[in-house]
Parts: C-alpha cells; sequence; structure tokens
C-alpha cells in the first residue's frame, strides 16, 4: 500500500488523489495541531498538544478511533470548535492507523 502524509491544503489533497491513485494520505498531525491552536487560548495549548497526541500512541485501529471519540468528547467540554475539529478530520488523522507498522 502507497501512503502520503500532506497538510489539508485542498490544491495538494487533490494532486495527491491525482498523482498517487490509491495511495492512502494521512494528515499531517503537526500542521492539523497548529490548526487547533488557532482555536483555542494559548495557555491551552500544551494540555489540548498531549491530549491529542494520546490519540496517535494507540496500536490499533479499534483503539485509535475510541480514543479519538474519547479525546473529542473530553476536549468538546471546555473547547467545542476542537470538538468539532477532530470529528470533521477523524478520517485524514487516523488513516495511519491502517498503514503497515513499518511506517
Amino acid at each position: 500500500m502507497s501512503s502520503c502524509i500532506s497538510d489539508s491544503h485542498s490544491g495538494l489533497v487533490a494532486a495527491i488523489r491525482t498523482v498517487f491513485l490509491g495511495a492512502a494520505r494521512q494528515r499531517c498531525r503537526v500542521h492539523f495541531v497548529r490548526d487547533i491552536f488557532s482555536v483555542i487560548e494559548k495557555g491551552s495549548g500544551e494540555m489540548v498538544a498531549v491530549t491529542i497526541r494520546t490519540i496517535f500512541a494507540q496500536t490499533t485501529t479499534e483503539t485509535v478511533c475510541t480514543q479519538l471519540n474519547v479525546v473529542a468528547d473530553m476536549l468538546g467540554r471546555q473547547f467545542p470548535k476542537v470538538k468539532a475539529m477532530l470529528l470533521d478530520a477523524a478520517t485524514d488523522i487516523t488513516a495511519f492507523a491502517d498503514f503497515p507498522p513499518a511506517h
């Protein structure tokens, strides 16, 4: 399976889909967290980032998806926009869970 990591720029995503037919695309975690930072107050950034990173620490597709929902619900209590962003980007930020372990 071919895979690619990119930010969510629509032109880049379209190019990847066109040039790398059938390749899985993982949204860049760093860029995603930076996008999250744009909707929260600066003092909450580290806590939010650490919490989101727990999603990527999971080892199976099932636990990745479960953790994403747990994190979205937990952060959503204080940051509704963060919950919406996590749920809207769920497919793109959890694609890695289907990649071979070597990736």
